[in-house]
């Protein structure tokens, strides 16, 4: 595909001497239904362009990724996560159908209930190997114009991983729609759960916050505060700005992009309205190949039993901070990635995005790069152990063998040959392949 926007800093070597597609355009709300509950969107369709049309209307989807452009087609291809996926999952299991045309030319529509299911759940993750993704169902929702959030700081990992199976593993999850944790050290962080309402109550109307607007401080600076405190605390958000509460600040990127003069009240008064930044912009104004040998962009997914473990190794490998934690579920379905427990297991998605402690400087660079390849070699090999999995939107550093023990190959293996794929297209691995791509 050319001129398509980015979502790494890295680019695909393999796609050196191929014939390039453009879908640029394929970038349409086809259709929208409210009596069925269901829109059909082109995959360069963003997250904020369908919001746009569904929330004045009522409704969203049961997955609304965090950042606003973000495309529909990357979060199926590649994966999408919220905080409601600890009750709804990941985005593909919003998901109700996808029209792909083949190698040969054939428009093919697979579909969750339906035609050609097998290719329906070998779809997701497979980052366009099995053909060209142009369009996708998905389901939607009733959305009340408010969400009560309750933030509870833990000053330990056990405590937080504690908390969060009580919100979740003890049938509570009706209360909840959203759950998710900033972990800011290796031992506090904050708890942060959600429902929908429709109405503020009247005794609570001072309890409102609109963290959506220009001067607000960033949500997770905002949700820090929390920890000084140590109690626990109720407010209500417009959903609207809910939904859009980490793109302002890319979650905590924008700290790595601008000085932090810029990201001051008086100057956030002033320039604020500019943001969120488009997210290309991160590959202009620093050094590209600096930047992404030294910087992590990291989504690591493990069971929740496993969540402490996890986060003393980020801790000892990495040292960034924050992490962003996302509890999801992660059904028994066949397709890339597989709970092959046989049950609909929880999972903590660790989102880790900055530079180690270890390569605060920028000297050295190829030993500096060559560290950070080896902690995130380090964490893919723990992933084995635990049964998690690494979501594709990052450059893997595994090697064949090891990707395909993450990774369940056995329907996918199935659709590249009966789809012809194998020739004509790159398999998965070798588009995420680390030294298949360039700095």
């Amino acid at each position: 595909m050319d001129n398509c926007q980015q979502m790494c800093f890295t680019r695909p070597e393999y796609k050196k001497g191929m014939y390039r597609i453009n879908l640029d355009n394929l970038c349409n709300i086809v259709e929208l239904n409210t009596s069925s509950k269901f829109v059909r969107v082109e995959p360069k369709v963003s997250i904020d362009q369908l919001q746009r049309a569904l929330l004045p209307l009522g409704y969203t989807l049961p997955v609304v990724p965090e950042i606003g452009d973000l495309q529909i087609g990357g979060l199926v291809l590649g994966a999408g996560i919220s905080s409601s996926s600890a009750k709804n999952g990941l985005f593909q299991h919003s998901c109700l159908a996808y029209e792909i045309v083949t190698t040969s030319g054939e428009l093919i529509t697979a579909e969750r209930e339906g035609s050609h299911q097998s290719l329906f759940f070998g779809i997701p993750w497979s980052l366009g190997s099995l053909g060209f993704l142009v369009s996708i169902t998905l389901k939607i929702r009733e959305c009340p114009p408010y969400i009560r959030l309750q933030y509870q700081p833990c000053f330990s990992t056990k405590e937080l991983a504690g908390r969060i199976e009580e919100l979740i593993m003890k049938k509570r999850t009706t209360e909840n729609e959203f759950v998710e944790a900033i972990q800011f050290d290796k031992e506090c962080s904050v708890l942060i759960s959600g429902t929908f309402i429709d109405k503020i109550p009247r005794n609570d109307r001072n309890y409102k916050n609109n963290i959506g607007r220009w001067y607000k401080p960033f949500f997770y600076l905002y949700v820090k505060k929390m920890l000084e405190s140590g109690g626990s605390k109720t407010e209500y958000i417009p959903t609207k700005q809910y939904f859009t509460r980490h793109w302002r600040s890319l979650f905590w990127e924008l700290r790595s992009i601008l000085p932090s003069l810029l990201l001051l009240f008086p100057f956030r008064w002033i320039i604020g309205w500019f943001l969120p930044l488009s997210l290309p912009f991160p590959k202009t104004c620093r050094v590209r190949r600096l930047y992404s040998k030294q910087h992590v962009l990291q989504n690591i997914m493990v069971p929740l039993s496993d969540l402490q473990e996890a986060l003393k190794l980020v801790d000892k490998e990495m040292k960034i901070y924050p992490l962003w934690l996302c509890p999801f579920h992660l059904t028994a379905h066949t397709g890339l990635v597989r709970n092959q427990h046989g049950l609909k297991l929880m999972y903590v998605n660790i989102g880790i995005y900055g530079q180690p402690r270890l390569t605060q400087s920028f000297d050295e660079e190829e030993s500096s790069s060559s560290t950070v390849a080896e902690k995130i070699k380090t964490l893919e090999d723990y992933l084995r152990e635990v049964k998690g999995f690494q979501m594709l939107c990052s450059d893997s550093h595994q090697n064949a063998a090891e990707f395909w023990e993450m990774f369940d190959a056995a329907l996918y293996d199935w659709l590249r040959a009966k789809y012809d794929c194998k020739v004509s297209i790159p398999s998965v691995f070798e588009k995420v392949y680390a030294e298949n791509r360039t700095k």
